[in-house]
């Protein structure tokens, strides 16, 4: 019975021993074990695309301050489509479409605190205060809003649009 137990912890002692080794070794090597949220087993999401709108001075942003242009996301199929397309526009432009020249005027940061379109197609759109920080000249005042402006304009339910900031509205966005 004695033997059996000194076997028995014989063994777990070279297994644990080998455990240690091979976990040292893959730590060694920079793998990463992988992330189980990863792994959908079986459901695929849809996707669906939308547009977002950034200046691009050379596809003519320069001569019209308000000329914005659009690039296409992919996002997570969803009835709130306005809301999703502005979460992208927030996230300001990939690195491929920085290359192609899209910039844009939003600061980082900037949140989209609320976000509804009535019945009769008016879109109103609050933003945080981040939006105001370092505004400054028409212009630019001008091309922000036309990114936001244009990017919900791509909905055909959406007539007119409202921004406010901070859920100011007046005084909201001046240059």
């Amino acid at each position: 019975m004695l033997k059996a137990m000194k076997q028995t912890g014989m063994v777990l002692l070279i297994l644990a021993s080998i455990g240690v080794i091979g976990g040292a070794i893959w730590i060694s090597m920079g793998e990463r074990a992988p992330d189980p949220a990863a792994f959908s087993f079986g459901e695929k999401s849809e996707r669906m695309p939308v547009k977002v709108f950034f200046s691009n001075a050379a596809l003519g942003s320069n001569e019209d301050c308000t000329k914005v242009f659009p690039a296409t996301r992919m996002v997570e199929k969803t009835q709130a489509v306005a809301r999703a397309a502005l979460s992208e526009l927030l996230k300001g432009p990939t690195f491929d479409e920085t290359r192609q020249g899209y910039v844009t005027n939003i600061n980082p940061g900037v949140v989209l605190q609320w976000l509804s379109v009535s019945e009769n197609g008016i879109a109103e759109v609050d933003m945080s205060s981040d939006i105001e920080r370092g505004l400054g000249g028409s212009c630019r005042v001008a091309a922000l809003r036309a990114q936001i402006n244009e990017t919900m304009r791509q909905f055909p339910t959406v007539k007119d649009i409202i921004i406010s900031v901070d859920g100011r509205i007046e005084d909201a966005l001046q240059p």
